[in-house]
């Protein structure tokens, strides 16, 4: 008796061995598609690219800026900013986001997260632009100085008097394509607008961002 308990006793061992080494290489197996992930996405971050060239002209910031898109596959800029006005929508090139963050300026062409202690109903979400595989977006910027903040969430207080930023930043969103659902709107006027959902958007989207080389007066309050 005492012989044959050994023996079970040594089955069980080789039993349970057997599992916890198959437990360990089917944890090892699922953990792989995450890294693949991560360096998919590394290597699409760096086949698009962003130059920009500035300068301050009279009363004007003027920001020329290039996004390439060196990926086998269409991506979409986030881009396209506008505001309501009295007269309707304006969707002026000019129209940049903007915010400070570690007192660095950030004009922003990009879908802003809503702020988490905020309910908004209708978040605000760029209208897009579309850049196929091996193209060149190229927009430039004209904005007067010393500049008005405009942000979707109101997160930017005034100040009644211009104060200058010397660390200025410009940034701008982009996802690739087939990643979000874009819908296609005709304008009676004629203009083709790609829009997409906010949920969807700040999800898939990448960013693009780019040190200026100036300093910019703008009206905005800074935190002590």
């Amino acid at each position: 008796m005492g012989r044959k308990f050994l023996i079970q006793e040594h089955v069980w061992l080789i039993m349970i061995t057997a599992i916890a080494i198959t437990g360990c290489t089917s944890v090892n197996m699922e953990s792989r598609p995450s890294v693949e992930r991560e360096q998919d996405m590394t290597s699409k971050s760096t086949a698009v690219t962003l130059f920009t060239q500035t300068e301050i002209r009279g009363n004007h910031l003027i920001i020329q800026y290039q996004v390439s898109n060196g990926l086998d596959e269409a991506i979409f800029l986030t881009n396209r900013i506008f505001q309501w006005t009295p007269e309707g929508m304006s969707l002026d090139p000019n129209l940049v986001y903007s915010d400070v963050a570690d007192d660095t300026l950030r004009l922003i062409k990009a879908c802003l997260p809503v702020p988490d202690e905020l309910d908004v109903e209708s978040p605000s979400v760029p209208y897009l632009t579309e850049l196929s595989s091996g193209e060149t977006f190229t927009e430039t910027l004209s904005i007067p100085l010393p500049l008005t903040p405009y942000h979707p969430y109101d997160q930017v207080k005034l100040s009644e008097g211009p104060a200058t930023f010397s660390s200025v930043q410009f940034v701008v969103g982009w996802f690739p394509a087939g990643t979000v659902p874009v819908r296609s709107q005709q304008r009676p006027d004629g203009m083709t607008l790609l829009s997409a959902d906010y949920g969807n958007v700040i999800q898939a989207q990448e960013i693009l961002q780019q040190t200026l080389p100036v300093s910019v007066p703008a009206y905005i309050e800074i935190k002590e």
